[in-house]
């Protein structure tokens, strides 16, 4: 600001001095001679028409450009509130897939994309919408024109593949895709977080390649990680059952260390195990558990398996010296009890267990000491 200020001032006075000098000198003379033509002023008029014409030539110019400009203009206008209205859906849109509208969503996201910066987002969102209402036509249309945009994120391309063939019901296009994604990207977070939600849709599939990855990264909960684990060997003892091999049965349970104590993984051994009809066995791994933790589902387990009696009468009373009275345990003794034709002593425990807690479950085949 200062500096323009003082180039005014130079230059109102280097003018003031200009005329004062031309005055001094007087009007001078000029004559311009052209093709038989000529041409007498002085000076003065000759510095007044070359300033005159330069800003007449200024004004035209600007006149001009304001003309033409509009033209220009009105056509860049129509374009410009085409674009603006479009990304106003775009936006609506959005806000529509925020809210779960997913119908609204679905078609404001995929009519505005191409009016966007990056139409790949519109077009995937716009698909996941489409899957949400289960209409595949429009949701592969979508993803059709997500692969064809200039810029695409392959990751994302290849989740919503997995969730198109879920959509689809077929399972196995599902799992090839999955698990083709997580050789491509094995360690890519959203890879694994897609595969440890919807594996359990795959009858084949199992998460174990999963797992690790997944704890390493700290992508989930401790829990959800131990959570998902525990449904790895449970599908692994489901898988395993029906072939009579004990010994991988055995092999799965040694493997899940750290979660061995859970209920759901011992006990999907336990019911494993008992399908091999080798009952010796089964009762040596559940005595084992037993010594553990008597948990209630393991004691319950215990008293309702069907082979030596006596042993199990034994074993349980070794159980409670060395662990003490629970209302769990008194009431697996009276069960094993009144399987003995030892009634009256079952009515007792029976008693003596509902008394320590009377919430605790009465099995069905007591129910008649009580009701006797």
């Amino acid at each position: 600001m200062i500096r323009a200020l003082l180039l005014i001032i130079a230059f109102g006075a280097g003018s003031v001095f200009l005329a004062q000098w031309l005055k001094d000198k007087g009007a001078g003379y000029v004559l311009i001679y052209f093709d038989h033509y000529s041409l007498e002023t002085s000076v003065w008029f000759l510095f007044l028409f070359i300033i005159s014409g330069f800003f007449g030539l200024f004004i035209l110019y600007h006149v001009l450009s304001l003309v033409f400009g509009l033209i220009f203009d009105t056509g860049r206008y129509a374009k410009n509130f085409r674009k603006k209205r479009q990304l106003e859906k775009n936006a609506q849109g959005l806000l529509a897939y925020h809210s779960e509208y997913w119908q609204q969503a679905g078609k404001l996201l995929y009519t505005s994309a191409e009016s966007t910066e990056k139409p790949f987002i519109s077009y995937m969102l716009s698909a996941k919408s489409y899957l949400k209402l289960n209409d595949i036509a429009c949701a592969k249309d979508a993803l059709e024109k997500a692969a064809k945009c200039e810029t695409i994120d392959r990751v994302s391309l290849s989740l919503a593949d997995i969730d198109l063939a879920i959509a689809e019901g077929d399972a196995n296009a599902a799992e090839q895709a999955l698990n083709k994604t997580l050789d491509n990207y094995p360690k890519e977070p959203r890879v694994l977080l897609k595969a440890a939600e919807i594996y359990h849709h795959l009858p084949k599939n199992t998460p174990e390649n999963i797992i690790n990855p997944i704890r390493k990264q700290a992508l989930m909960s401790k829990d959800a990680i131990d959570q998902l684990a525990i449904e790895q060997i449970t599908r692994e003892f489901r898988n395993t059952q029906d072939t009579g091999n004990v010994a991988a049965l055995d092999k799965i349970y040694k493997k899940a260390k750290g979660l061995q104590q859970h209920p759901e993984c011992y006990m999907s051994y336990f019911n494993a195990l008992k399908k091999q009809h080798d009952i010796p066995h089964l009762m040596d791994v559940v005595e084992r558990q037993l010594k553990h933790h008597a948990a209630t589902p393991a004691l319950t387990f215990y008293a309702s398996i069907s082979h030596d009696k006596a042993r199990q009468a034994s074993f349980l009373e070794s159980l409670e010296e060395t662990q003490g009275k629970t209302a769990d345990l008194l009431m697996a003794q009276a069960r094993v009890a009144f399987a003995l034709e030892d009634k009256s002593k079952a009515l007792n425990l029976a008693k003596a267990s509902l008394q320590m807690d009377n919430e605790t479950p009465l099995p069905n085949d007591l129910l008649g000491l009580f009701e006797s």
